[in-house]
């Protein structure tokens, strides 16, 4: 056919251009052209009597395909110049290829150890990507990106195509095209990316793509609160981003693997004395301040059985083709003290590295691992009576232009209330300050072993005096929820 159009005479060429012309003057695509017959490839190691064991290519009309080239050459300016498609795909464009987008996926991973850091993938595949694009959602994104003489005329290109199914020499019922954009057309891959461009991103993580298939991966030096949580973060966007544009995961060939030169357990380590290796093998009785050295054979990931499969891509300077180390660890275990900063929530250690102190675990780029308990020391106040130590109901009133917060101690038909105000510490433990300015309550109940209980109960006079005797009559408009109150008295 393509040898045909070149040989066609100039008169027929210049009827042809006439019909391309009114069909871009009036938008409408011929019904005609938007039939496609359908034949199919056979997937390699898939049974054959499985429809889903092929690759189904459309093959559609020459003057067709060359209508959707002159559309392309004229509506790519406008994705370009608007920045529609984001930079992290790479599937369809020119100048990109896949070897281009493994060789950025590649470097990320091969400085991240290097700096010590982890890097942790998830492999995303889109079940049937093209055949499952929702056309309303589709034209709604091109309407906003195209000018209306070519959303008119991608509508009518999308409006009502029809297909038949061709085996051998016969030619299948003829049926509608009810979603998705065909592979082997020349637009579709373009559509295609219109319509994931708009795909959420995370401030935490990158994303590589190839047309459908997708990895995000995080680079950091912790692992566990920033490496994880961020992928989740992201992951969570994502699913409701696939939910409201109808797009399916394929949950058997998407995976997530962590790619760093080490898999141990940081707190199994410190506390246990136990080292995991990547593998699994367990190193047990680990001493302070004594060095072990193991050789060990370690690898760039582990399939879904836990096998040592490596990491398989090609570039210039070499292949890796099922990486497999042989490392030797040299693991030592020391002890330290730290300086601990409650207020500004910080850990402060000998290398000077600072780590977020209610996370009892980090990585020191100097030391390593680190995993810490805080010990209380002594400060200036003498004692601390308990006032009160039980339940109570947290009692939140909004004003138009205030919002209170006061624990209630019932008793009987009234209640004694105490209001909360500003957080404060009492050395270096934090603490809630209130409308007496000798009672506090604590802020945080794992500090509660500190202090010396006092046998008082809120039924007593005492408490009544501590608290001022200030009644208050409790309210069903208000929001209460039941929290755990230990109320102190300081002497200084």
């Amino acid at each position: 056919m393509a040898k045909v159009a070149r040989k066609l005479p100039h008169k027929a060429s210049i009827h042809l251009t006439h019909i391309y012309n009114a069909i871009l003057r009036l938008s409408n695509f011929p019904t005609q052209w938007k039939f496609s017959v359908i034949i199919l490839f056979p997937k390699p190691n898939k049974p054959t009597g499985n429809p889903a064991s092929y690759f189904p290519i459309s093959l559609l009309p020459l003057v067709s395909k060359l209508l959707e080239k002159l559309i392309l050459k004229r509506i790519y300016p406008i994705i370009v110049e608007n920045n529609i498609i984001p930079n992290s795909q790479f599937g369809f464009r020119e100048k990109h290829s896949t070897i281009h987008q493994i060789h950025r996926l590649a470097d990320a991973i091969s400085c991240s150890p290097e700096n010590k850091q982890y890097t942790s993938a998830v492999f995303l595949d889109v079940s049937q990507a093209f055949y499952k694009v929702w056309h309303p959602g589709l034209l709604y994104k091109l309407k906003k990106i195209l000018p209306p003489s070519f959303y008119l005329l991608l509508n009518s290109y999308l409006k009502e195509p029809f297909f038949a199914v061709s085996s051998g020499a016969e030619i299948y019922n003829i049926s509608p095209i009810l979603a998705g954009v065909s592979q082997g057309v020349v637009l579709s891959p373009t559509l295609y990316n219109i319509h994931t461009a708009d795909q959420p991103i995370h401030p935490d993580t990158s994303v590589a793509e190839y047309a459908d298939d997708k990895v995000i991966y995080s680079t950091h030096i912790d692992p566990l609160l920033t490496v994880s949580t961020s992928l989740q973060n992201h992951l969570d966007l994502f699913s409701l981003w696939y939910s409201q544009w109808r797009i399916k995961i394929n949950e058997t060939k998407s995976i997530n693997t962590t790619l760093t030169l080490t898999g141990s357990k940081c707190k199994e380590i410190h506390q246990h004395r136990v080292y995991y290796t990547p593998l699994g093998n367990i190193i047990s009785g680990l001493k302070i301040n004594q060095t072990i050295l193991v050789s060990h054979t370690s690898c760039g990931a582990l399939d879904r059985e836990g096998n040592c499969v490596g990491t398989t891509f090609t570039n210039p300077k070499g292949t890796w083709h099922k990486v497999i180390i042989q490392a030797k660890y040299s693991i030592q275990l020391a002890e330290e003290i730290a300086t601990a900063n409650n207020k500004e929530n910080i850990l402060i250690l000998p290398s000077g590295s600072k780590l977020k102190l209610s996370d009892s675990y980090g990585l020191d780029q100097y030391k390593g691992e680190i995993v810490w308990q805080i010990e209380h020391q002594e400060c200036s106040i003498r004692e601390f009576d308990v006032l009160y130590d039980g339940e109570a109901s947290l009692v939140k009133a909004t004003t138009y232009n205030s919002n209170t917060e006061s624990f209630i101690v019932e008793t009987n038909h009234t209640a004694i209330s105490l209001k909360k105000l500003s957080l404060s510490y009492a050395c270096n433990i934090p603490v809630y300050k209130t409308d007496n300015p000798q009672l506090l309550i604590i802020a945080d109940q794992n500090y509660a072993d500190s202090f010396t209980p006092k046998q008082i109960t809120p039924f007593s006079a005492d408490l009544l005096s501590y608290l001022n005797t200030k009644f208050v009559y409790l309210e069903f408009t208000v929001k209460r929820t039941t929290t755990k109150l230990l109320i102190i008295n300081t002497t200084i």
